[in-house]
């Protein structure tokens, strides 16, 4: 059976605010057999690239232990960032 935890997100997600804490708090989890992780986004103020790098740490983190991760309500500056690059 799967086990999934949703995790709300608040205030900002950037380099040493949220970033590293985010990357533990879904390590921990799949450590102890979580194996879907949804991260709420909605209430999040501000997201730099760091931020953006510990989303990426994470899914891959996630993906390479045969779990999987989820975003939800991703902000327009997030979703811009994360298809810079894309063409």
């Amino acid at each position: 059976m799967d086990s999934v935890v949703a995790l709300d997100l608040s205030g900002r997600l950037a380099l040493g605010d949220g970033d590293e804490l985010l990357k533990q708090t879904v390590r921990s989890l799949l450590t102890r057999g979580i194996n879907r992780v949804v991260v709420n986004l909605a209430e999040v103020s501000y997201a730099d690239s760091s931020g953006l790098g510990a989303i990426v740490s994470v899914f891959l983190e996630a993906r390479k232990s045969g779990a999987a991760v989820k975003l939800h309500s991703p902000s327009k500056r997030l979703q811009a960032l994360a298809s810079f690059g894309r063409g």
